[in-house]
């Protein structure tokens, strides 16, 4: 969680994702969920290119996997909720 915490500030930071609300959220399995706002299509691949980001995201990569938002259980069924952690 604590990388969770400061992955958003540093993309921010670096002008990566915007300011608008996001927030971070549990799944029924306990899978976290990080909802944000990229800048702009182009800051995905800065992303994957900036230092500071492939540190967190390496970091990341040794505790957890990055899976697509349809491996949740909740993505079956319409009108979902999760557990908002943040």
């Amino acid at each position: 969680m604590e990388l969770v915490k400061r992955h958003l500030p540093t993309l921010r930071e670096l002008g990566l994702a915007t300011d608008n609300h996001n927030y971070i959220a549990k799944s029924s399995d306990g899978r976290i969920i990080e909802v944000f706002e990229w800048a702009s299509g182009q800051a995905v691949g800065a992303a994957h290119q900036h230092p500071a980001i492939a540190d967190i995201w390496e970091k990341m990569a040794l505790v957890a996997d990055f899976l697509p938002l349809n491996s949740i259980p909740e993505s079956e069924r319409p009108f979902v909720s999760f557990e908002i952690v943040e």
